[in-house]
């Protein structure tokens, strides 16, 4: 057999049968590049690269022992890929390194990059931003990335991405989008693989007509809509249940407030004659006081002093991310399509809820402060007057909640009442 490793050898090289079953071959061009030749029982040979040195024991006066580092099989890896790995193995021993420091760096870096690691950093990550529904994109990510937690991410391809982003709702793409751009940004990966090139940007007029073909669109080019009594009728009429989704319907019909804000609503600030949502909660960016009526009560349940936890928890409950005691309510397109399918009421979204209750309030006269105050709408017309217009709207509040819940009742049970404004005392 050949004691050197030539470009023309290397493929066929095995050890006779009467020799010893493990053997180095080195390499006439590459110090430290051998091919490792071994004999199995059956008397077949495999062969594999390897490269072997000796590291510098500066207290030593004597030589180590030979280490031994595997490159690879050699059915896998070519003679000139293993001489390349091998000169940048004897770089690093030339400059003093030793590379078993670094494939354990390497293992340590790739560790960290394990997707499921990176999802639980991400979540750290969002809990001391103060974002508000952190848990809720957590989760995104766990349940559409459960089968790649223990991978590398680096190791999964773009058309992997994209074929998982495709196949999922917008705003679970979104939110996919992001945690892959905070991972870009920690240094985990070089580029965003859910970002594309975009088309040709819509004018604003082609965005408008599309709206309007999808039947976003009302009078005056404001997207969404304005409930009419019917349909307030049908929608209150199909959530009667306990359902988490229709006591939030139920909400945010009474109150005015966006989805989001009711969905993380806690028992906690359930004050008894009053609601507070903090400011960590509200678009906003302020606390927002809600008095509650009799009809309101109905939705949120007794006051329960002490209590803790959410008020309106999904009933599925914890299932991967089971450090968490509660979960928010999620699926909100499959939940809302199926509302609209039961309802009968089409082409239109939570958020009208708030435009029907904005718009009712103002046709009976009622001033648009007023009316911003109980909505939790930023009551200053600039900046000015919302920093330094201090004024107290609880009697407002109160009163214009107590007027609204009469305009939905007299909706919701047929008795279709225009209520006279009543003049607010001080």
């Amino acid at each position: 057999m050949a004691a050197k490793l030539t470009s023309t050898n290397w493929t066929s090289l095995k050890l006779p049968a009467d020799g010893p079953a493990d053997r180095f071959v080195s390499d006439e061009m590459t110090t430290g590049l051998y091919l490792r030749l071994r004999r199995s029982a059956d008397g077949k040979t495999s062969g594999s690269w390897v490269f072997r040195y000796r590291p510098a024991l500066k207290e030593q006066k004597r030589k180590s022992a030979p280490i031994t580092i595997k490159i690879g099989d050699r059915k896998v890896i070519s003679l000139k890929d293993a001489r390349g790995e091998a000169e940048r193995l004897g770089a690093v021993v030339a400059n003093g390194g030793d590379p078993r420091s670094e494939g354990q760096r390497s293992k340590v870096e790739a560790a960290k990059r394990v997707l499921g690691r990176l999802a639980d950093a991400y979540l750290a990550d969002m809990n001391a931003r103060g974002i508000v529904n952190a848990d809720s994109i957590y989760r995104t990510i766990l349940n559409n990335c459960r089968t790649w937690m223990a991978r590398d991410i680096v190791n999964i391809s773009r058309s992997e991405w994209t074929g998982l982003a495709n196949g999922v709702g917008a705003d679970a793409r979104q939110r996919l989008h992001r945690f892959l751009g905070f991972v870009v940004e920690d240094g985990h990966l070089d580029a965003n693989p859910l970002t594309v090139a975009h088309g040709r940007r819509k004018s604003r007029v082609e965005r408008l007509e599309e709206q309007k073909r999808r039947g976003q669109l009302e009078l005056g080019g404001v997207s969404g809509r304005v409930l009419s009594n019917a349909e307030l009728q049908a929608i209150w009429k199909v959530t009667n249940s306990r359902d988490p989704f229709h006591l939030i319907t139920r909400f945010q019909m009474l109150t005015g407030c966006r989805r989001g804000e009711a969905a993380a609503l806690r028992y906690e600030w359930d004050q008894g004659d009053w609601v507070l949502l903090p400011a960590t909660v509200t678009k906003a960016g302020r606390d927002h006081r809600i008095f509650v009526t009799p009809e309101l009560r109905s939705v949120l349940g007794p006051h329960q002093p002490g209590r803790i936890g959410l008020v309106f928890p999904s009933l599925r409950g914890p299932r991967i991310n089971m450090h968490l005691d509660e979960v928010p309510v999620s699926g909100w397109s499959q939940l809302h399509g199926r509302l609209m399918t039961q309802s009968g009421v089409k082409s239109w979204s939570s958020h009208c809820l708030r435009k029907t209750c904005i718009t009712r309030l103002r046709e009976t006269g009622e001033s648009r402060e007023s009316v911003r105050s109980f909505v939790g709408q930023k009551v200053g017309l600039d900046r000015l007057d919302d920093s330094y217009d201090l004024r107290d709207f609880s009697q407002e509040q109160r009163r214009i909640a107590q007027l609204w819940a009469e305009m939905v009742s007299g909706a919701v049970s047929g008795e279709h009442r225009s209520p006279i404004k009543l003049v607010a005392t001080r």
